[in-house]
């Protein structure tokens, strides 16, 4: 079986290392981590992965949802939405794009694990 590459958009490192270090766990593989949007447009062109876990908020002047709707114009990847922000605005941003799943922070691995196996099994 070939391992499922993931991409991890997240604004804070640590809790990005914490979450790579459970995907490879799992057996996936964490192709990068990058903290915004613009790389993450990057990193998608130029790797391709299977799925990206993304942040709605990031380091750049670039939204996670902003990223994904520039990500999906050239790929239509899965991606799993993981943001702290669970207001109607937030729900409205996303719910412009197409994603597989929305986890709350602070969320249980076992949340991000169930909604990865969901997309690849």
């Amino acid at each position: 079986m070939d391992n499922k590459r993931i991409l991890i958009v997240e604004d804070d490192i640590l809790n990005a290392f914490a979450l790579k270090m459970k995907i490879e766990e799992w057996g996936y593989d964490v192709i990068n981590m990058v903290t915004g949007g613009s790389m993450a447009i990057e990193e998608s062109k130029k790797n391709k992965p299977d799925l990206i876990l993304v942040d709605i908020f990031l380091n750049d002047d670039i939204t996670g949802v902003e990223a994904v709707k520039e990500i999906h114009k050239s790929a239509l990847i899965p991606v799993i939405y993981i943001t702290a922000f669970e207001d109607p605005q937030t729900f409205q941003m996303i719910d412009e794009t197409e994603y597989r799943a929305f986890i709350a922070k602070p969320y249980h691995y076992n949340q991000v694990k169930d909604a990865i196996d969901l997309i690849f099994h």
